[in-house]
């Protein structure tokens, strides 16, 4: 290299400097596929575990599932953030300082939100299960029509949906039929899921309290505890989903 003249020293420094600017590139690209794969699985799991939830529970901490979406999309944002950053630095160099202090800020602020959650609510982390999706095709079509007939009545007359925490479950036990089986008749020949299911009991239930008379004296909160909610929120989604209303117009109009 030394004994080279200057032109060809040149000449072998942009060389090697290509290369290494093409293994960058190639480690990064391959660093962004990695990610996008993890992230690929992550999305998946998520939706599983938030229809599982829903095929087997008939009251979800909405603010649990809150977080959980908030560190998912907050890792894509803060990956898409870097990725471009990344773009930046080969494409516009004069901005080279200002790239790399984003793509560390951007993971810098979604760690020290997972911290945060980490510390004040460890339970969000517990492990998530897969379930097997429920089906019906092992019984006759006028079975599980018989089935699912045997199920609202027992909803309307029993009403097991008082429970606030009521669970697929409890309510196999109940009716004494297989758990998988129960979730299959529901999702497929009443085409919901176990916790719009049962929700929808109690907000038939909550629209009953709204128009008898000797239930008018009492607020809305007392209304959602005694038709089965443990949370006002998940009240106001219920019904509004069902009725097309707030409880409020509702009970304005009888």
């Amino acid at each position: 290299f030394h004994i080279n003249s200057t032109d060809e020293k040149l000449v072998l420094i942009n060389s090697n400097r290509n290369i290494t600017i093409g293994i960058s590139l190639l480690i990064n690209s391959l660093i962004t596929i990695q990610i996008s794969i993890y992230l690929f699985f992550v999305f998946r799991m998520y939706f599983k575990y938030t229809k599982g939830l829903k095929n087997s529970q008939s009251s979800i901490d909405i603010h649990q599932c809150n977080w959980l979406r908030i560190f998912i999309y907050g890792y894509l944002a803060a990956f898409i953030l870097t990725d471009l950053c990344r773009i930046g630095l080969y494409t516009l160099k004069e901005y080279k300082a200002a790239f790399v202090f984003f793509s560390f800020f951007g993971f810098f602020i979604y760690f020290i939100l997972l911290f945060y959650r980490a510390i004040s609510n460890p339970e969000v982390f517990t492990k998530i299960e897969e379930k097997a999706e429920p089906k019906t095709n092992t019984i006759p079509k006028h079975e599980a029509h018989y089935l699912l007939s045997r199920i609202k009545d027992f909803m309307v007359s029993n009403e097991p949906f008082l429970n606030p925490e009521l669970t697929l479950k409890e309510l196999s036990l109940d009716l004494k039929i297989p758990e998988r089986l129960l979730s299959g008749v529901i999702n497929q020949y009443n085409n919901q899921n176990f916790y719009d299911f049962v929700n929808y009991f109690r907000v038939e239930k909550a629209k009953r309290l709204l128009i008898e008379n000797e239930s008018k004296q009492k607020t809305i909160q007392e209304i959602i505890w005694d038709s089965g909610f443990n949370s006002k929120s998940t009240f106001n989604l219920a019904f509004k989903k069902f009725t097309g209303t707030t409880p409020s117009e509702f009970k304005k109009a009888q």
